[in-house]
């Protein structure tokens, strides 16, 4: 799983899908980037060198977050769908009952 955490922008990117959202990361890190296997931290003071990573467990909650949030959005869409069918239902109901 490839991971790019923006801090400043609130965005995670996993594997190619980025989306924004709100968590809470030290407002020292400028970007995570994570490969699958290692990364590094990027600091927002140029003065801190990037540090390198091997372990992304202190990070889970960000992947979490992210699949929380797709889930999400997938649920909005669903329920926008099923009211707008509920109103074309609604709509071809009174249109039934005025030609009847």
């Amino acid at each position: 799983m490839i991971v790019c955490v923006v801090n400043e922008d609130d965005v995670v990117v996993v594997d190619g899908e980025a989306l924004k959202f709100d968590f809470a990361l030290d407002d020292n890190i400028w970007a995570i980037q994570w490969n699958g296997t290692s990364g590094h931290i990027e600091y927002q003071d140029i003065n801190i060198p990037n540090e390198e990573i091997t372990d992304f467990s202190d990070y889970q909650y960000l992947i979490d977050g992210h699949a929380a949030e797709k889930q999400r959005i997938v649920d909005e869409r669903v329920q926008a769908q099923e009211q707008a069918q509920a109103m074309r239902e609604q709509a071809q109901e009174q249109v039934q009952e005025n030609n009847a």
